[in-house]
């Protein structure tokens, strides 16, 4: 029965979609717009219902099911395997673009813009349903009858991967909306306070839930993967990094232009960007050219077609884009602080490039050479450091009333002072990070206690130096130890004696568990310290869970590797310091935009 429903779903969806979108490209039909959206909402939601049905009573009958579920695991953990593969992944994401499409442009009175709107997000729609039903269906029957399934990835069996998925999808569905918005805008040359304010919202939206999702998704990496880390220049992580800068540029230049269309150009470059280089990521995580722990397929089929929906969109925006002619007001005299902005979307934009480098070089050279190299941390932290010195240097400057110097003679001896820092000092670039960075927050945090205006923007920027900060006294502070311990000799680690007092061993609902018993002193304080290791019956996999002592300025982490008896154990001890200053100041520069804030319009 699910097979049945969830496929006609799929094709009600496919069908309506295709149908609508066609008629409004060239019938020009005049759609009542949010019985249109409605419509394809219902079948969405209907899809997803029956995918849920189908993961909570196990429903083996579905190979997606088979393949990702299996009967004792906790019921949080099913649907959460919903979203843990490729083709449910999928299905979310379309579900959660039909919803925000029903939900969102409500207040929009511009008929024109509506319907312009909803003929690219329906377009979108079409084409990703399609793809759903001929390349990435998971409503596919298993051919063999089973009586239980192969279970989620262990790694993947953890309270994030709850909530940091759907969340990121969300992120990329509003930035979709925006995208779709903007073209809107573009064709009807309609650039009217009201209507920046509203896509201002969605981009203020977008950026919250693209910001928590990477933030959750480094804090699962961190927990769960055993290595110790938040951030590890994965081509994977790299992509949604380029997501969120693009975004980051889109948010400044909204801002900008409320007051100011010189940034215009900006502005819509990078609304459009933006998903584009999402539907670039999709083609790269899920056509099997890329070997990550994020990646989802294997299947060249589905690379092709994904890239096929690449070239679609991106041939639609040209056509579009090529009968429009946006015209730009007047730049006004006194525009130094959108000078600045302008200078920091360039440095964004430095950044952009060398991570999209550090992505793409590789896969080209591999397809081209059919040989494998490997860019690491070392070319991103050298690359960048110069650029990041700079923009913390026009975040500090962003709170003067008057900037003495023009942006360019700023720029230009900004540039070098930072770049002869760098190769004097070289390995020290940490510490010159908490220096430039501390002066930001307090420039900024300064400005805090005496202006209204701009507040939300020195809030974000000190915010944003706090991560800094967080990770240069990490990288200083942090070291790291792998030994064996038994039992008859405790390991001396820094000011730390870490001793071993053998295992308890149990099982859980769906795994058996080995776990250790550490105790960790110091001259003040002992630490019970319990790592696991856990094999999962269901997969026959075995995992490492760490175990993380936590305070506000510094995580104790321990995680067991080769158990060689009871007495006897690998372990890999880490000192992380600061560490979680850099979620705090994540979660700071989310909660600013749920406070009060007024434009400067002097």
């Amino acid at each position: 029965m699910n097979y049945i429903l969830g496929n006609l779903s799929l094709i009600l969806i496919a069908i309506t979609s295709s149908i609508c979108f066609i008629f409004m490209l060239i019938a020009r039909v005049n759609f009542n717009v949010f019985k249109l959206k409605l419509i394809i909402f219902i079948f969405s939601l209907f899809t997803i219902l029956v995918m849920i049905n189908a993961y909570l009573t196990s429903d083996f009958t579905l190979l997606n099911v088979f393949q990702n579920s299996y009967s004792d695991k906790p019921i949080f953990y099913k649907l959460a395997a919903i979203w843990a593969n490729h083709e449910g992944s999928l299905l979310i994401f379309v579900f959660l673009l039909s919803l925000c499409n029903l939900i969102i442009f409500n207040q929009v009175n511009n008929q024109q813009i509506k319907l312009a709107t909803q003929k690219t997000v329906t377009l979108v729609i079409a084409l990703f349903s399609l793809y759903i039903f001929f390349a990435s269906n998971p409503f596919i029957l298993n051919k063999n009858y089973v009586a239980n399934g192969m279970g989620l990835n262990p790694i993947l069996q953890d309270f994030a991967l709850i909530i940091h998925p759907p969340i990121l999808y969300l992120g990329y569905v509003i930035s979709i909306l925006i995208f779709a918005f903007t073209l809107a805008l573009i064709t009807e040359d309609n650039f009217s306070v009201n209507l920046l304010n509203i896509l201002l919202k969605l981009q203020k939206l977008a950026f919250i839930t693209l910001t928590l999702g990477i933030a959750l998704g480094s804090w699962w990496a961190y927990r769960e993967l055993g290595w110790g880390g938040y951030w590890f220049w994965d081509p994977v992580e790299n992509l949604a990094l380029l997501i969120w800068l693009f975004s980051l540029i889109s948010l400044h230049s909204n801002i900008a232009i409320l007051n100011n269309k010189n940034l215009l150009n900006w502005f819509v470059f990078a609304n459009l960007t933006t998903f584009l280089v999402i539907l670039l990521s999709f083609f790269v995580v899920r056509s099997g050219i890329l070997v990550s722990v994020h990646s989802f397929a294997d299947d060249p089929y589905r690379g092709v077609f994904l890239l096929a929906i690449f070239f679609t969109i991106t041939a639609y925006v040209i056509l579009t884009k090529k009968n429009c002619n946006i015209k730009k007001n007047t730049r006004k005299k006194n525009a130094t602080k959108n000078d600045l902005i302008k200078i920091q979307n360039f440095l964004v934009s430095a950044v952009i490039i060398i991570v999209a480098f550090g992505v793409f070089f590789p896969l080209l050279y591999n397809f081209i050479m059919h040989e494998e190299i490997f860019i690491g941390a070392n070319f991103y932290n050298k690359s960048i450091f110069p650029i990041l010195l700079v923009i913390l240097v026009f975040m500090a400057l962003l709170p003067q009333k008057k900037i003495v110097f023009s942006p360019v003679n700023i720029l230009i001896m900004t540039i070098i002072g930072a770049n002869l820092i760098y190769f004097f000092i070289k390995e020290n670039y940490n510490a010159i990070l908490v220096i430039f960075a501390a002066v930001t927050v307090l420039t900024n945090f300064y400005a805090l206690l005496g202006k209204k205006h701009y507040f939300k923007a020195y809030f974000a920027h000190s915010a944003f130096a706090l991560i800094i900060i967080a990770i240069a006294l990490n990288n200083l502070g942090k070291y790291e130890v792998e030994r064996v311990i038994s039992v008859k000799e405790p390991l001396n680690i820094g000011k730390y004696e870490l001793s071993l007092h053998g295992f308890i061993e149990g099982k859980a609902k769906n795994y058996l568990y080995a776990r250790a018993q550490f105790e960790l002193k110091n001259k003040k304080h002992i630490i019970k310290l319990q790592p696991e290791q856990r094999y999962y019956l269901a997969s026959d996999i075995t995992t490492k869970e760490v175990y993380i002592k936590r305070n506000f300025l510094h995580d104790i982490y321990l995680v067991i590797g080769e158990i060689y008896s009871k007495n006897k154990v690998k372990i890999r001890f880490i000192y992380n310091p600061y560490i979680n200053l850099i979620w705090l100041g994540a979660l700071l520069l989310i909660l600013q935009f749920f406070f009060k804030f007024k434009y400067d319009k002097k």
